[in-house]
């Protein structure tokens, strides 16, 4: 693949998502006006994020338990040299 057939895909690609993107957006606002999609509330974004943090949260809870083991051990390690 030389420069020119890269260039030429990258026109087409541009090409293609501004065509979708304007078909999301046209469906987004029809959707907006029948009422089928809501703008969230500021006190649901604060609900919405919460739920996410304790999310990510309980995701990092396996690593963050073994980084503890790990720092344990180093500072055993390092306790037993002195």
């Amino acid at each position: 693949m030389n420069d020119f057939d890269r260039f030429k895909l990258r026109h087409a690609r541009m090409h293609r998502n501004k065509i979708t993107k304007s078909a999301f957006r046209v469906m987004a606002r029809r959707a907006i006006r029948d009422g089928l999609l809501k703008k969230p509330k500021p006190e649901d974004l604060a609900k919405i994020r919460a739920e996410h943090k304790a999310a990510k949260k309980a995701r990092k809870a396996p690593f963050l338990a073994r980084l503890k083991i790990v720092q344990a051990k180093r500072a055993k390690k390092a306790s037993q040299k002195k």
